[in-house]
């Protein structure tokens, strides 16, 4: 193990990582002065320095030449490398989800005057981007195939209200294609509404974790993305099919792993 940097300056939150290592980026805070946050940027090998933006959610191109945070508004796309070009904002897209294996298509949510939500994919060379579906309910989540075929594996929601009991999201997966905007539904997650996916870097698996959590209780609990302490965690392997005809795939056999969440591939 290596230590990159030190903490007692600045609290270490939250880490995003080009696929091929060239950039780090990190979301910091002053220990002395919590309003003295943002991002800041590492060029591997090289310290880190503050970019001036603060944000909650963000994630880096495979690349490294550009960093989609998620702003009032829309998202923000940063440039990180002299030959990434000027810095471009789109409005009224709600997250970005995933650069593509190349580093240059972006998929986004986006919600529409009349409080729909599509999932959009954007062309970062042509700035140009272009619909795939369209629905009542956002995105939970969504990853390209890594074997650069044209689709994704998202995590989709119904909004379910059982008698006496408030409206909770039922959280499913999902295949779609980014061609023609055909769904096939996976795998339902009932009672799990926070899950984690991942996909491995030869595109063969998906990992995703099912958590049982309760109120936070105190300062060292493991939380959740909406701080919810984590009391029963598991992961599970699902096999991913390997062409794009979907309507003759067999139904998805998801195997336990092991106790735990969060899970991450080794590259």
């Amino acid at each position: 193990m290596e230590r990159l940097w030190e903490s007692q300056d600045y609290d270490n939150q939250r880490i995003a990582l080009a696929t091929n290592g060239s950039m780090l980026v990190i979301a910091r805070q002053n220990v002395q002065n919590p309003a003295d946050a943002g991002l800041w940027v590492a060029p591997k090998g090289v310290d880190p320095r503050p970019l001036g933006i603060k944000a909650d959610q963000f994630i880096v191109g495979p690349n490294g030449n550009f960093l989609a945070v998620t702003q009032e508004g829309g998202v923000g796309l940063i440039p990180l490398t002299p030959n990434a070009g000027a810095p471009q904002f789109l409005e009224a897209i709600e997250q970005a989800l995933d650069f593509s294996p190349n580093g240059k298509e972006l998929l986004l949510t986006q919600q529409n005057p009349d409080f729909s939500h599509s999932l959009v994919i954007y062309d970062l060379q042509d700035r140009t981007q272009r619909e795939i579906l369209r629905g009542p309910y956002p995105l939970l989540s969504c990853r390209f195939d890594p074997r650069s075929q044209p689709r994704a594996y998202c995590l989709q929601a119904d909004f379910i209200q059982r008698e006496g009991e408030p409206v909770q999201p039922e959280p499913y997966l999902a295949v779609i294609n980014l061609t023609n905007g055909q769904v096939r539904p996976l795998l339902a997650l009932p009672n799990y509404p926070e899950v984690d996916l991942t996909i491995a870097p030869d595109g063969l698996g998906l990992m995703f974790d099912q958590v049982a959590t309760g109120p936070s209780m105190g300062s060292h609990d493991l939380l959740t993305n909406s701080q919810r302490s984590i009391v029963d965690g598991r992961v599970w392997l699902l096999p991913l099919p390997g062409d794009l005809a979907m309507e003759t795939d067999a139904d998805p056999d998801p195997q336990e792993l092991t106790a735990g969440f969060a899970p991450r591939w080794m590259p």
